[in-house]
């Protein structure tokens, strides 16, 4: 067997999520998955490093992949013909020869997320930042709120999905917010994140923001250690996107 990383981008506008699913196609890895078995002749199945949910995006994700042969094609050749096959907003950008013991998400060491909001009408925008109009966001609030977010690393309260104790540790590395009159942006470092947990984590920082929650509520959220306590509405999709894959060696993209 060879093993592979592919580098890929995608719209997740129209689509339901990264991972195959019994009940729909309509899958990143699905298409992604069909293209390699056309091309290369094989039962392809891919892993990827995160699973972006319903209508997020990736500028940068990393995906796995086994061959049983070497692929001797050129590697530029390859790449334009995989995205002749994959639909227009699934790219590949990359592909490389990895180690078999490498693997795409068990190996990666940190994973960046940006989320984009901005606060003009702007079509071009609506399917990848949020639209929050006649907005007063008190800049110096978010800050302090993303501070506490930092001094923090256990997040069963942000989480769509009950994570005991031990499984929501998350080490988050870094995280703030890019600023200026039309738009915000908020980057997020981490080595793990619990579902939805950046959505949750936006969504509680904004409504702080505009003053819609107490700032010192934040921090007993996560202290109750109950996603029940946590009424503040997930940040919408369409702002979410996979932004950076961090791994402990080098990959000859």
């Amino acid at each position: 067997m060879f093993r592979y990383f592919l580098k890929i981008s995608y719209l997740g506008t129209k689509y339901n999520g990264w991972q195959k699913q019994l009940n729909t196609n309509n899958t990143i890895q699905y298409h992604i998955d069909k293209a390699l078995g056309i091309l290369l002749k094989q039962n392809i199945k891919t892993y990827g490093s995160s699973r972006t949910d319903t209508g997020v995006h990736a500028m940068h994700q990393i995906a796995q992949f086994d061959s049983l042969y070497h692929i001797n094609i050129c590697k530029i050749k390859m790449l334009k013909s995989l995205n002749m096959i994959l639909p227009y907003d699934i790219s590949i950008l990359d592909i490389a020869h990895v180690n078999n013991k490498c693997h795409a998400r068990y190996d990666a060491i940190y994973r960046t997320y940006r989320y984009n909001i901005h606060f003009n009408k702007d079509p071009y925008l609506s399917n990848i930042s949020w639209l929050i109009i006649n907005c007063n966001i008190d800049y110096d609030i978010i800050d302090k709120a993303t501070q506490i977010i930092l001094n923090n690393n256990s997040f069963e309260a942000f989480s769509k999905k009950h994570e005991p104790s031990k499984n929501a540790l998350c080490n988050i590395k870094s995280a703030f917010w890019i600023q200026n009159k039309q738009k915000i942006t908020f980057f997020i470092t981490s080595n793990r994140y619990l579902r939805s947990m950046v959505r949750i984590i936006v969504g509680i920082i904004i409504k702080t923001g505009l003053k819609k929650m107490p700032i010192n509520r934040i921090q007993k959220i996560i202290d109750s250690k109950n996603i029940k306590n946590n009424n503040c509405e997930l940040a919408p999709p369409q702002g979410l996107h996979l932004y950076n894959i961090e791994y402990p060696y080098n990959i000859n993209f």
